[in-house]
């Protein structure tokens, strides 16, 4: 069985996060735990799930897919531009341990959400200090 170790982050997860986009626009998600599960939601609208890739390297989960643009339209008949087509990669350091071997991820409605469940790490105790009197 695969473990992560639990980290303290010093930083918010979205300045820990990186994001890479053609288009520079970021892969918004969410990272909360819910029971025993930290849960990640990623909205992706306009993709079919062979689009979407989810890998978990160290302790680093990783979102990489590509938005299709159906049309081919010539930037000079755009009014407006705001949706980023093209490949987007999203990485997250998880904050808490989790099973790996039991991750699972979901597409419903333009959805990702990725459900890992936490483990509660009987390893870690509390170390007394003990005063020196030198």
């Amino acid at each position: 069985m695969s473990l992560f170790t639990t980290r303290k982050i010093s930083t918010p997860l979205q300045k820990q996060a990186m994001m890479t986009n053609d288009n520079g626009t970021p892969l918004a998600v969410d990272v909360f735990r819910h029971k025993n599960k930290l849960i990640i939601l990623a909205p992706i609208a306009g993709i079919t799930i062979e689009d979407i890739n989810v890998a978990i390297s160290d302790d680093i989960l990783t979102i990489k897919g590509e938005r299709k643009l159906e049309e081919d339209v010539s930037n000079q008949n755009y009014f407006s531009r705001e949706v980023s087509w093209g490949k987007f990669s999203r990485s997250i350091v998880l904050p808490i341990s989790v099973n790996i071997d039991k991750v699972a991820a979901f597409y419903k409605k333009g959805i990702l959400r990725i459900e890992l469940p936490i483990i509660e790490d009987d390893r870690s105790r509390v170390i007394p200090i003990i005063m020196d009197e030198e």
